[in-house]
């Protein structure tokens, strides 16, 4: 199980984002390939949402515990569960189908939105690896939150 997430996690999905940046359709025809670096540059925003995401479901997760009276040594569990949600795999698989539902000939529909989650997905893993990785850090009992 272990390694088939680990699998999935540094081989199938950076070469699912890399295909969909490469691909160019080979039907036959004599348009260009889509300029793929025009979408980046409109696409900024999304540099900076993982860090209005993960600020969400901190806040979320504090208010989640206090709500909920969680003891004190399992806040900063509460707050990870809430502030890094499945943003790898889910995002994948839904927009996939909502992309696969609208026509090509339509603003939604002519471009792949899993290039845009693959710029999402620069900052999140740092997110995830830094403020995760120090939020379920064991805690000595002598430092009490």
């Amino acid at each position: 199980k272990k390694g088939l997430a680990k699998l999935s996690q540094q081989v199938t999905i950076p070469a699912l984002f890399f295909s969909k940046i490469v691909y160019c359709p080979q039907n036959g025809s004599t348009d260009s390939c889509p300029d793929i670096t025009q979408k980046f540059g409109e696409a900024w925003i999304l540099l900076l949402w993982p860090i209005y995401v993960v600020g969400c479901g901190l806040l979320v997760g504090h208010v989640a515990a206090w709500v909920s009276d969680t003891p004190p040594r399992q806040r900063r569990i509460v707050l990870a569960a809430c502030a890094f949600a499945n943003s790898t795999g889910l995002p994948i698989t839904l927009l996939t189908v909502i992309h696969a539902n609208f026509p090509a000939n339509t603003e939604i529909g002519a471009l792949d939105p899993n290039l845009l989650l693959s710029i999402y997905l620069l900052i999140y893993p740092i997110l995830q690896w830094g403020i995760a990785g120090w939020l379920l850090t064991p805690v000595n009992d002598d430092d009490k939150e």
